[in-house]
Parts: structure tokens; C-alpha cells; sequence
């Protein structure tokens, strides 16, 4: 073996780690920035859920407190508040247009279908 094959084998041996070196830095690189992006998006979405869970503890004070303050309202007047009529039809009224009238006990009768026929 003489000099030039040596230079020639070391001068290869560089060239190759050389180009080992940047497609490790290219493959790798790319596989950081996608992790660093994903770490990016991920922490973006835990801020967002905290703030948005931190104006729902706010809600529900806010609400609590005007639940605190309704009760102690029925408290000093002595009373429950009377269900709303609007909300439920009596029988004795009449059904909203469109539909037929209920039966005296409130509840339509249960009439069974024939089986459809293939």
C-alpha cells in the first residue's frame, strides 16, 4: 500500500462521515421540528382548555351565587314558588292546534302495528 491509497481511503473515510453527518442532521431535523410543533400545538391546547376551564369555575361561581341568592329569597318568603301553568297542559284545556285531545288519565293509547309484509 503506498501514500496515495491511504489519502485516497482517509480522504473517502471524511467524504462519507461528511455526508452521514448531514443526512443525520437532514432526517433528524425534520423528525425534531415535527416533535417540536407537536410539543407547540400540544401546549397550546392545555392553555386553551385552562383558560376555558378557568371561565367555567367563573360560571358556576356566578351561578352559585345567584342560586345562593334565589334560595334565600324563598326562604324569607315562606314559600315555594308555584309551578308554572304554561308548561304543562291540563286536561281540561284544550290541545294546541294539531294535535288530537289526550284521554282523561293523560296518556294516548298504545296501538300495535302489523308487522310490514316482505
Amino acid at each position: 500500500m503506498d501514500i496515495s491509497a491511504v489519502l485516497v481511503g482517509g480522504a473517502a473515510f471524511v467524504v462519507g462521515a461528511l455526508v452521514a453527518w448531514v443526512a443525520a442532521q437532514w432526517w433528524f431535523g425534520r423528525k425534531l421540528r415535527s416533535a417540536a410543533a407537536l410539543n407547540e400545538r400540544t401546549d397550546k391546547a392545555r392553555q386553551f382548555t385552562a383558560s376555558q376551564a378557568s371561565l367555567a369555575r367563573k360560571q358556576i361561581e356566578v351561578l352559585q351565587q345567584d342560586i345562593a341568592l334565589l334560595r334565600m329569597a324563598v326562604v324569607k318568603r315562606g314559600s315555594r314558588p308555584e309551578p308554572s301553568s304554561a308548561s304543562s297542559i291540563q286536561p281540561d284545556e284544550a290541545p294546541p292546534a294539531g294535535r288530537p285531545a289526550l284521554p282523561a288519565d293523560g296518556f294516548a293509547d298504545t296501538l300495535v302495528l302489523p308487522a310490514a309484509r316482505r
